[in-house]
């Protein structure tokens, strides 16, 4: 029963995120949310439901989960309904720009500061018990069918991954450790440890890719590559859309705990921008999600196979 509340909480979502990314879908998404407000009340009922299943079928209810949840999603599914997309839409830049900025930041601050509950599914794995971050797949899905439905933001992009693409990740991943690894051993920020679990299991750092494929990756990719990057690009140039997004993508690690630092971590901060800045150039020059995901990834299971021991 538990395997059915993974399939139905995290890879129903990531295939709808998928289709989403397609414009013919963008297009076929922003007619029918245009049509009935309604419609953006039916897709928050939808993912309360989810949960609500989930949580019974696995004996896992958490009636704390469940209000965040309820707020989390209730709060910008109010607002969008409160105001008209074509006043939005016919709104000057900077006012359009405002708004996407606050509903992002909507979206992005709950989650990343953990007010709302992204594990929503617990798998043994071993002698362990790991999370499956439910609730960060649904704050995609939900983030695609408003940014790229709602708002109509042009992702700019494509979900490919062309061999040269892959060699733009990993070119990346090799250049990221050579200028982020003798910092962060200098300081002893990190050290070499091989992650304990994947001693054990060699097959997990393989289960892993998927699974940080989608989250963080996927996620992030498409709200600092996809809707920020692009958006300061065609406003300032890539110049400035890659510092000021590397930067902000920075910033938005000021909470995580590593390193043995608390927060504010900025140590994790500087190193998180010149990571931000690499999947950036990698945007950029492939225009593939996928491609800055798969960089993302690389890092991440570096970082967790390597240098986190116990972790």
């Amino acid at each position: 029963m538990i395997w059915t509340a993974v399939v139905i909480t995290s890879l129903v979502p990531l295939g709808l995120v998928y289709v989403f990314a397609g414009e013919k879908a963008r297009n076929k998404a922003s007619e029918w949310l245009a049509k009935d407000w309604a419609r953006l009340l039916l897709i928050y009922v939808l993912i309360l439901l989810t949960y609500s299943h989930f949580a019974v079928v696995s004996n896992q209810w958490n009636s704390r989960t469940f209000l965040s949840i309820v707020g989390y999603f209730g709060i910008p599914t109010i607002a969008f309904i409160l105001l008209r997309r074509e006043d939005i839409q016919k709104a000057s830049p900077r006012v359009f720009y405002f708004f996407l900025a606050f509903f992002v930041l909507m979206l992005w601050i709950p989650m990343e500061l953990k007010w709302v509950d992204r594990k929503w599914v617990e798998l043994p794995i071993g002698e362990k018990k790991y999370s499956l971050p439910s609730g960060m797949y649904f704050a995609i899905l939900y983030g695609m069918m408003i940014f790229t439905g709602w708002f109509r933001i042009d992702l700019n992009c494509h979900w490919r991954l062309r061999f040269r693409d892959f060699l733009w990740a990993v070119g990346m991943l090799a250049a990221l450790m050579l200028i982020i690894l003798p910092l962060a051993l200098a300081i002893d920020f990190v050290k070499l440890e091989i992650w304990d679990v994947a001693e054990k299991h060699f097959w997990v750092p393989l289960l892993l890719f998927p699974l940080f494929l989608v989250t963080p990756a996927i996620g992030e990719e498409l709200v600092y590559r996809g809707v920020l990057q692009n958006s300061l690009e065609k406003k300032w140039g890539i110049w400035a859309a890659l510092a000021i997004q590397a930067v902000i993508f920075g910033v938005s690690h000021i909470n995580n705990k590593a390193g043995g630092c608390e927060f504010p971590n900025f140590p994790y901060v500087i190193f998180s921008a010149i990571a931000g800045l690499g999947y950036g150039i990698v945007f950029w020059r492939t225009r593939s999600l996928l491609a800055s995901a798969t960089t993302h990834v690389l890092v991440d299971l570096t970082w967790k196979v390597f240098f986190m021991g116990d972790g």
